[in-house]
């Protein structure tokens, strides 16, 4: 699988679908899509249906990537989600591989947990269980993005010690992040659909927290980089 390589819609034609949804006012949030209203969200507008896993056909794109534009559409502020609808896609490149996406993946979930600025890591202690269950899984991500052969057992180790660190708040969102690399390994729909739950499990943490739309911004921001850099 390659992405805009014999799928469903060439990049061309994936940019010209953003656009003309773009024109009709077509996104919208909290609804996949609506077929007599002709509007969605970021996923519907781009699949015209609920299944995340038709991204593979249609762009040649992971469901697990489609799952985390998904998640970050819903938790940005309205006014940048026509910003980040028009411009995700559009800087992935072409031929880009499932290799590369589990590159863009491990990023991202590095950044979610360790990001100095919004990373769930700094609203933990130093010394607690909850800090040592996130950063042994950032650890862990790293590690697979120095080349290193990490088993999706240690995942799933990390991911039960860091709900039994604490499963309502910052290693809930840690044992997501870890659930969400199975996806990676198995290639299965039934663990990509936990590939946005570490996003979503921010909202534990930030929901009550000024920051929380910085949090989705960033996040946005940082996914679109790392694309570009493909």
């Amino acid at each position: 699988m390659q992405a805009f390589t014999n799928t469903k819609y060439t990049k061309e034609q994936t940019i010209q679908l953003i656009q003309e949804h773009i024109e009709a006012d077509a996104l919208i949030s909290g609804d996949y899509w609506n077929e007599k209203e002709k509007k969605g969200c970021h996923i519907g507008c781009l699949l015209h249906s609920v299944r995340h896993a038709l991204s593979k056909e249609y762009y040649g794109i992971p469901e697990l990537i489609f799952r985390l534009l998904d998640s970050i559409h819903e938790g940005l502020p309205e006014s940048k989600r026509i910003w980040f609808f028009e411009n995700a896609l559009p800087s992935i490149p072409i031929g880009a591989t499932e290799s590369d996406f589990d590159r863009v993946w491990s990023n991202l979930a590095i950044w979610i947990l360790t990001d100095s600025q919004y990373g769930i890591l700094q609203y933990t202690q130093e010394d607690s269980d909850q800090y040592k269950a996130i950063k042994n899984i950032a650890d862990l991500y790293q590690r697979k993005l120095d080349g290193e052969s990490v088993s999706e057992e240690e995942f799933r180790t990390a991911a039960r010690a860091a709900s039994a660190a604490d499963a309502a708040s910052a290693a809930y969102a840690a044992a997501s992040a870890a659930d969400a690399a199975s996806a990676a390994y198995a290639a299965s729909a039934a663990y990509a659909a936990y590939a946005a739950r570490a996003a979503y499990a921010a909202r534990a943490v930030y929901a009550a927290r000024a920051v929380y739309a910085e949090f989705w911004l960033g996040l946005s921001e940082k996914m679109i980089s790392l694309f570009s850099d493909l």
